[in-house]
């Protein structure tokens, strides 16, 4: 057998000297950085609802499930029983 396999992280580290054969020398934009009309800049909150019947509301407007799904039992009783 040859030697442990090469690790991404050989390759990938700051100072690794095949790093510049693997890792893109020019910065790539985002994708939406190239479409007009976006909008960039701050945050700002100008609302915020609490009132869950309101809430439901907007959401089964928008087509959204308004509920949460139901959990699931843990994995961990299964293991316990085995």
């Amino acid at each position: 057998m040859s030697g442990p396999p090469l690790r991404d992280h050989v390759l990938l580290a700051p100072n690794a000297k095949m790093r510049a054969q693997v890792v893109p020398q020019t910065p790539i934009e985002p994708a939406d950085a190239a479409q007009p009309g976006r909008v960039r800049g701050e945050l700002k909150i100008i609302a915020v609802i609490l009132e869950p019947p309101v809430i439901e509301r907007i959401l089964t407007h928008l087509g959204l499930q308004a509920r949460a799904p139901l959990r699931a039992r843990a994995r961990g009783q299964a293991l316990q029983a085995a």
